[in-house]
This record gives C-alpha cells, sequence and structure tokens, in this order.
C-alpha cells in the first residue's frame, strides 16, 4: 500500500442515540454536542448556553447524566475531543461541566453490547472550561487498557459521574452538561512507514494524535530492495531501557529479530518471548530503522508492505510513502545512476555491469548491474530496453547518437555486446535469488 501523509478525520453525522435528561426550557439540548452549534472556526467553543446540552437539574438528584451517541457507521476511534460545559460567567456556570467520567464503547447501535473502557482501572476527567471562548480538550485515551475495543466503535456513552460544583461553590445544583464533542477517526492513528528514495533511509512515524502500540512489524519486498546492514532494529536500539536498547519504543521489554541476516526481501522483529505488553510509539514520534547507507535498495520498483502487529495479536497493514528523489517521483527503469535523468552515465554502468556475475543477488541487486528486466542476467535483451528507455527520455535517435560520440564507434560496440550476448546464450543463466 503506497499512502500520503494523512491529516485527522473528524467522523460527521454523529447522532443522539439517548440521553438521561436535557433542560429544554430555554433549548439547551443534547443534540447541540454534536451538530457544532457554538464552535467558532472549529477551534472555540462560545459561552452561549442554548448552544450546550444541559440535564434538568430540577428531575435529577445529583449532578450526574449519561449521553450516547451514535457515530452513524462503524469506526476505529483515533481520538476523542471535548468541549465542556461553557456558560459564562466562570464562576459558577462553567462549574456545571462534567468532571469524573465514566466511556463506554459499543460495536453496534445496541445499547446492551456497551462496554466500559478502562481508563488504568480509573475514570476520565474532563478540565473545567474557562468560560471564555474555550478550545477544549483532547481525552487522554494513553491509559486505557482495553484499547481494542477502539478499533470497532458504533455508540459512544458518557456517563457522568459529578460536576465541578464544589471547586464553584454550589454543592447542592444538580445540574450538569457539555458544549461539544467530536470524535476523530483512527485512518490517523497509525504508524506511516516513509522511504527516503535519496539516501534509501526508512522510518516509522506516528501521524496520528494517540499512542500506537506495536508489538512486532515487518516489512516485505518482492523485488528484494531492502537492505540488512542498512537496517536499525528496534531490538537493542529502542527497546528494554535496562540496556541495550534506550526505551523509546518499548520500555520493559526485549524484541527479537525474525528475519534472517541474508533476506532481501523481509525485515521483521517481535517482542516475543516472556509475551508482553509490546511498545508505544506517541504522537508525532518518529523511529528511524535505518543507519548510513539506508535499508532500502535503490531501484525504479516501490513495493515495500509494512505490517504492525498490536499486543492483541492483531496485525495489519499500514500505508508506505516514498519520498524526495530528483523529480520527486519514482526513478526511471535505465536511470542506474538515480540521479533524474537517463544519459551516458547511466550507459557506462550498464556496460560495466553487461554479462556480470550477479549469482546469489536479490533482484534489486542485479537490477542496479543492469539487470532492466529482472530475469537473472544482463544480456542483449537488457540492451534493448536501455536504448528503448534512453530514446524515450532523450527523444529518437539519442542513444544512437550518444553511442558515436564515445571513443569507440557504436558498431563496435554493439557488435561486441552481441557477440557476447550469442555466446552466454550457450551457458546456463547466472542465478538471481530473492531472499
Amino acid at each position: 500500500m503506497v499512502g500520503t501523509l494523512v491529516q485527522a478525520d473528524v467522523i460527521t453525522g454523529v447522532s443522539i442515540h439517548s440521553f438521561s435528561s436535557q433542560y429544554a426550557t430555554d433549548n439547551r439540548l443534547a443534540v447541540d454536542i454534536v451538530n457544532g452549534s457554538g464552535l467558532i472556526d472549529g477551534t472555540y467553543h462560545n459561552t452561549v448556553a442554548s448552544d450546550m446540552w444541559f440535564t434538568d437539574g430540577t428531575v435529577e438528584t445529583t449532578p450526574t447524566g449519561f449521553v450516547v451517541m451514535d457515530l452513524g457507521t462503524n469506526h476505529a476511534l483515533n481520538n476523542i475531543h471535548v468541549w465542556n460545559y461553557n456558560e459564562s460567567p466562570t464562576d459558577p456556570q462553567a462549574g456545571f461541566g462534567a468532571k469524573n467520567v465514566e466511556i463506554w464503547v459499543s460495536p453496534d447501535d445496541d445499547v446492551s453490547n456497551l462496554v466500559r473502557l478502562d481508563n488504568a482501572g480509573g475514570d476520565f476527567v474532563f478540565p473545567m472550561a474557562t468560560g471564555v471562548n474555550d478550545a477544549g480538550f483532547d481525552v487522554n485515551l494513553s491509559a486505557v487498557t482495553n484499547f481494542e475495543l477502539l478499533d470497532d466503535v458504533r455508540l459512544v456513552k458518557f456517563q457522568i459521574l459529578d460536576s465541578w460544583r464544589d471547586e464553584v461553590g454550589f454543592p447542592n445544583v444538580n445540574y450538569v452538561g457539555l458544549s461539544e464533542v467530536q470524535f476523530v477517526d483512527n485512518t490517523t492513528r497509525l504508524p506511516l512507514l516513509i522511504v527516503d528514495r535519496d539516501t534509501g533511509k526508512i522510518t516509522m512515524t506516528n501521524v496520528g494524535m494517540g499512542l500506537f502500540r506495536i508489538q512486532g512489524y515487518s516489512i516485505q519486498s518482492n523485488a528484494g530492495s531492502l537492505n540488512q546492514v542498512g537496517w536499525t532494529t528496534v531490538t537493542d536500539h529502542y527497546d528494554n531501557a535496562t540496556g541495550p536498547g534506550d526505551g523509546s519504543v518499548d520500555a520493559d521489554d526485549d524484541w527479537v529479530v525474525l528475519s534472517d541476516s541474508e533476506s532481501h526481501t523481509l525485515l521483521g522483529e517481535f517482542q516475543l518471548l516472556p509475551l508482553g505488553d509490546g511498545g508505544a510509539i506517541a504522537p508525532g514520534q518518529t523511529v528511524d530503522l535505518s543507519v548510513s547507507g539506508g535499508a532500502w535498495l535503490k531501484s525504479e520498483i516501490e513495493d515495500l508492505v509494512f505490517k504492525a502487529a498490536d499486543p492483541t495479536g492483531s496485525t495489519k497493514e499500514y500505508p508506505v510513502q516514498f519520498v524526495n528523489g530528483p523529480n520527486n517521483a519514482p526513478y526511471e527503469r535505465s536511470d542506474l545512476d538515480f540521479d533524474g535523468s537517463i544519459n551516458g552515465a547511466d550507459w557506462q554502468i550498464f556496460v560495466d555491469g553487461f554479462l556480470g556475475d550477479m549469482t546469489g543477488m536479490s533482484p534489486t541487486q542485479a537490477y542496479q548491474m543492469g539487470d532492466l528486466n529482472r530475469d537473472g542476467r544482463s544480456d542483449l535483451a537488457d540492451f534493448f530496453a536501455f536504448e528503448q528507455d534512453y530514446d524515450a527520455a532523450n527523444g529518437e535517435g539519442a542513444f544512437a547518437a550518444m553511442l558515436q560520440s564515445v571513443p569507440e564507434p557504436s558498431s563496435t560496440i554493439v557488435a561486441g555486446l552481441v557477440a557476447l550476448v550469442a555466446m552466454s546464450c550457450r551457458s546456463p543463466a547466472r542465478r538471481v535469488v530473492a531472499r
């Protein structure tokens, strides 16, 4: 999968499924927390009470209540952004905002299937609003222990346990409310594998707003474009903080490399035994998976497949983004020096590798020596492929003109190549392997 850098996707079409009560006397309705009313430029919420939800404190015996929101379809949740009750002035009105809250989720629209998110054994604490245009806050989901529930959500329930009434000196007032709630889809709670065409460097970045929990990963290339020598592993670098790793990915577990040290088709490692809780990549954190020289071998084929496993054992495929390069695009097939053009320098590389020994090389390693059609040898078929690419890049007849400009006559070079090919055809092809 090749993707572009994704940004936060706020879920639209959210509706109210049910609620404990609402203060309809002056239109402080439950629907107002999901319809955008009172939002300023999508960032701040105003202080107008009729743009918020308020429970009916005349019928409630405590400052408690609940609201169940329906996302419309199933989503993997990345983030929940909340604007607490924000009526002005702050004292006492903003004190009627929710304080300690339980969050429950269901994979369908049946409230009987709601399951409480375990916030490390405690409740979620919603900060009190400011009583002026308020920016709200992100609910901290990083401590949720049953986080797998967030991967398939239809209903979200806020069970409000109390308000900030005591802090503002109104201990006997039983109203409680919220201003707005937004949900962000998990298309952004993911690691993005980024490959730099210029350097071959591979990095893994969490482009979302929540922790990405990871227990292992694999990078695959059928073209044999991976370089073990240039790979920086989590194992012994970013695992167990007691050493030799620095704990930046997994502070308390040891990882182990699973891929073969000779492989050009697979890089893989896992937090295996003893089975722990895996690691986590923080929002915006980048994990460098390359040392000098890079873990990706340059070629015209960009076929990397990136998969990651979470601590539940679930494995998913995630995006790979190639960046930079002379033209910010994949290399052309015969651009063997990878400078963005096909010219005499590429021809010299092709000549130097022609009929060379490619035994044991991966397809990409052989390609870098001139095996343009990746059949395990550099021969006349590759010569014609180079001629075709050269003329396509520089104009009809450009290849013949280039040959005329080299010290030896083009006819001599071509004749020599043809003769070598004829001899090579009487010998078995050199074997190129994809390991």
